[in-house]
């Protein structure tokens, strides 16, 4: 495949990962409040374990910045990537791929990103405010729990499955704008082990505990046909992020 080519579809992978993780912590956390009116009592204890697991609400509302340091595998090659994330608000993806620097930046309303293998050139680019929108769905880290508002997403417990040997909730998953999906949450560790969309496959692995709150330390997604790894996870919480990494530089 050619160098442009295997980029593009990298950066396209990565951020459907980045979509398809919020989509489910977001419908998972912020269906809580919606959760408690349902009548099935199994998916409100699902959701409280989960939310337990994952740290417990106080600890959530506590989280603001993380700062992941990880490689993206693909197609036999090993991307250093680093991610600084604003809870809920920004989020900027670097990486260097085959020596070409690719930047993408994003807040909820707007985004820019630096990728040569889209553009031909090193300058930044604006994104389309849809575009920033689904890259910026990376800041949402645990969904939003913080805010514990419903979202009008609905969710339902539909029964038992393997997964890998792990015995895991089914939650079908209803978003009004995005369509149903499927999580899986394994009935031992009470976290999320799979994300089944329309487009992607996502599998979390590997939970470790980093200050009290619970990090897949290896993700795969399978978008589009490729499969793309995030392995060698390290996070920092809580640390200082210069807000003027998200701003847009201006072109040379």
């Amino acid at each position: 495949m050619k160098t442009s080519a295997f980029l593009t579809l990298l950066t396209g992978a990565t951020l459907a990962l980045g979509t398809a993780q919020a989509q489910v912590q977001t419908a998972l956390l912020a269906s809580n409040h919606a959760a408690r009116q349902m009548p099935v009592l199994k998916t409100q204890e699902i959701l409280d374990k989960h939310i337990q697991a994952l740290g417990g609400t106080e600890k959530l509302n506590a989280l603001k910045t993380v700062i992941v340091r990880q490689t993206t595998s693909a197609q036999g090659q090993d991307i250093p990537q680093t991610l600084y994330i604003v809870q809920g608000k920004a989020v900027r993806s670097e990486m260097n791929a085959m020596g070409i620097e690719i930047i993408v930046a994003a807040r909820e309303d707007s985004g820019w990103q630096v990728n040569p293998a889209a553009y031909g050139n090193k300058q930044p680019v604006a994104m389309e405010p849809k575009q920033a929108k689904a890259a910026c769905a990376q800041a949402d880290v645990f969904g939003a729990i913080i805010s514990a508002q419903a979202k009008g997403h609905t969710i339902a417990y539909d029964g038992d499955e393997k997964i890998d040997g792990d015995l895991c909730y089914r939650l079908a998953i209803t978003n009004p704008r995005a369509g149903t999906y499927t999580a899986f949450v394994s009935q031992k560790s009470n976290m999320v082990v799979k994300l089944v969309t329309k487009s992607t496959e996502a599998y979390y692995s590997d939970y470790r505990n980093v200050d009290g709150y619970q990090f897949p330390h290896t993700v795969e997604v399978i978008a589009s046909g490729t499969k793309v790894s995030l392995i060698d996870r390290r996070f920092e919480v809580n640390k200082p992020i210069d807000d003027a990494l998200f701003a847009m530089p201006v072109a040379n």
